[in-house]
């Protein structure tokens, strides 16, 4: 099963990140798109442009469908209302649950492909668990 890093993966744990991490994950485009948009550096900016085009070119860059938007919506919708999932009781409202967008797209492409999200933001993941179905590896554990 390959894994899929979070955007605080390739920020947190830059030097933890092996050449065997690399050949282990798909990449997301929604990862390379948070990566690009906030960089500040022309190096980095090349190495992610480097880092898309190895990944396309490996079938390994892993892009949201039509479905994947839908689901994600929905269950950015049910947390934020606090509406009952389909396997747990009902949750709190989450007025902020809308910031949560890009790692329900990251956790339901990652799970789509049969990978699994590794991440230093395991809590904003978990608020997703009740109405996502994926695979998450907290970052410390991983790089332990």
């Amino acid at each position: 099963m390959r894994l899929v890093f979070d955007t605080d993966v390739f920020i947190k744990y830059r030097d933890s990140i092996t050449d065997d991490d690399i050949r282990k994950m798909a990449l997301s485009i929604v990862v390379l798109f948070e990566l690009t948009a906030t960089t500040t550096s022309a190096a980095d900016l090349r190495h992610f442009e480097n880092l898309k085009r190895q990944f396309e070119k490996d079938g390994l860059l892993l892009f949201p469908t039509r479905s994947d938007w839908w689901e994600c919506a929905k269950a950015v919708s049910r947390l934020r209302h606090g509406e009952k999932s389909v396997s747990h009781g009902r949750t709190p409202k989450d007025p902020k649950a809308r910031r949560l967008q890009n790692d329900a797209l990251i956790a339901r492409t990652a799970q789509v492909n049969g990978c699994y999200v590794v991440t230093a933001n395991v809590k904003d993941f978990q608020r997703l668990k009740p109405y996502l179905k994926f695979w998450l590896v907290s970052a410390d554990e991983y790089f332990r």
